[in-house]
């Protein structure tokens, strides 16, 4: 076990999400300098975190597809670290190495806490549940305890801290200008790995049918998901392909960099439209909008399922559009409609949406303050 002045700290990540919260909760341990650090990732994460592995103990988790393997590999795991404090991000869709140790680890009033980077996200795979969830904003902390019956700690964002840094204005420009060519409008797709029976395609071929419809020329950027398989990537370029519009590939594209130098950021319920509005918050000028791909009956009744959410979280007010009916489709692709709501989504990001808080540092200084007041963590 590591000394009371000197806490060891397990810190686990399998998704994107979860990934670019860690990275600055790590790198707030690191400037803190009171823990002793180990990272434990899986992929994908392990593949956006590769930057910081030189900084700390880093341990890659195998791709374990059998339960018990899994199991005894956290067990083992946790015995040769012996951490005094466990966090963990949340996966899904699917389960790894956040959701074992959870099931697994010791538990004491707080430890392991869970990092949440969707309101009221959990995973409770294994019967995983986390001592304490730290979540974004009340709202997450009001679902998140409905439930789990778990204590919340509202910390804020972490995965943003440094938006406020990006020169937005510039970094689209120099993507436009890069890419943009002759385009009219440019888009960006972006997927999700999602296997809800066909709604998933189904959603897709609609947009697709749409966009097979209009005489202006649109350029639409696919990103996949990192946990998209090949078979649904190329199920989704077949989709296009089949209506003659072409997909460009924006996998080597930053994130960001994607966002800012798009007009519209489509998806189903992705949470790169979070990113966006973020990105939205520290721009000088309107950006993209976010859209959401919402009419398909199987496939909105499956992210409720999932979710717990009746809708999404930060889209009413202007602040994205959320395609109801495949007949509002074609709206979006009236060059006069789209610069009206890119402005208006960046006038109501910047009124209604919340200031992003330092989360990192307020979720270190609460893990450390719960550890030194003798709350005996795992």
């Amino acid at each position: 076990m590591g000394a009371e002045t000197q806490p060891r700290v397990l810190i686990s990540a399998r998704d994107p999400s979860t990934a670019g919260a860690v990275k600055i909760l790590v790198e707030e341990f690191l400037n803190n300098g009171q823990v002793e650090l180990i990272l434990a990732t899986q992929f994908p994460a392990t593949q956006s975190l590769s930057k910081i592995f030189k900084s700390i103990k880093h341990i890659s988790v195998p791709d374990l597809s059998d339960d018990d393997e899994l199991i005894n590999y956290a067990r083992k795991l946790l015995d040769e670290i012996q951490p005094d404090i466990v966090i963990t991000g949340i996966s899904g869709p699917g389960y790894g190495i956040d959701e074992v140790l959870l099931a697994t680890c010791a538990r004491d009033d707080a430890s392991p806490y869970a990092v949440q980077s969707y309101w009221g996200d959990i995973n409770e795979a294994f019967g995983a549940k986390a001592q304490v969830y730290l979540v974004i904003d009340d709202f997450a902390a009001k679902l998140t305890s409905q439930k789990t019956g778990k204590p919340t700690e509202v910390i804020g964002s972490m995965t943003y801290r440094d938006y406020n840094q990006f020169d937005t204005e510039q970094i689209r420009a120099d993507f436009r200008e890069e890419f943009i060519g002759n385009f009219d409008l440019l888009i960006g797709l972006i997927g999700q790995p999602i296997e809800a029976s066909n709604s998933y395609d189904i959603t897709l071929k609609a947009f697709a049918d749409a966009l097979g419809e209009q005489h202006l020329d649109i350029g639409i950027v696919y990103r996949p998901h990192p946990k998209e398989t090949f078979e649904q990537r190329e199920r989704t370029r077949d989709i296009f392909s089949k209506q003659g519009v072409t997909l460009y590939e924006g996998e080597n594209f930053e994130l960001e960099t994607l966002l800012c130098g798009m007009d519209l950021v489509v998806s189903a319920f992705s949470t790169c439209g979070y990113d966006l509005q973020q990105l939205l918050l520290v721009s000088e000028k309107p950006l993209a909008v976010p859209v959401y791909l919402m009419f398909e009956e199987k496939l909105t009744r499956w992210f409720k399922e999932f979710t717990g959410l009746e809708n999404i979280p930060m889209s009413d007010r202007g602040l994205a559009i959320v395609i109801e009916s495949k007949s509002e489709l074609a709206g979006i692709f009236d060059l006069e409609i789209v610069r009206s709501k890119k402005l208006e989504c960046w006038k109501s990001v910047r009124e209604f949406f919340p200031e992003s808080s330092n989360g990192a540092k307020v979720a270190v200084e609460l893990i450390l303050n719960n550890y030194k007041t003798k709350q005996k963590l795992c």
